[in-house]
């Protein structure tokens, strides 16, 4: 009975944790311009954190256990799925950073549009 009550009270409190999370951009709107910026700016880097740890801390070892019967190595102690996980990592930076650089900063800057 008590596994059951922790349960339904876990279940409430995700229930109202994503309604926040629902309701919290509804809301950004009343902020100052700086604040909102700020805001936004904060759940993004938290929303990148949180897809950047499911893939190193989840994704990533179960990748490697899956390719380690096919007895792929690039090394003795490193196995292959970290070695091409590090290779697109590196592959899309050099994309971004390189090949679609400008000489003028003012360019990359985001365009954020806010409709009332």
């Amino acid at each position: 009975m008590e596994i059951l009550w922790w349960k339904v009270i876990s279940s409430f409190a995700t229930m109202l944790l994503v309604w926040f999370g629902g309701f919290l951009p509804t809301q950004l709107h009343a902020l100052v311009e700086d604040k909102r910026q700020f805001a936004l700016g904060l759940g993004n880097a938290f929303s990148g954190g949180v897809f950047l740890c499911v893939g190193l801390v989840h994704l990533l070892p179960e990748a490697a256990e899956q390719i380690e019967p096919l007895n792929y190595k690039f090394s003795e102690t490193v196995p292959i799925a970290y070695v091409i996980a590090m290779g697109g990592f590196l592959l899309i930076f050099w994309i971004e950073k390189i090949l679609l650089s400008s000489a003028d900063p003012e360019e990359h800057r985001a365009v954020l549009i806010f409709t009332n």
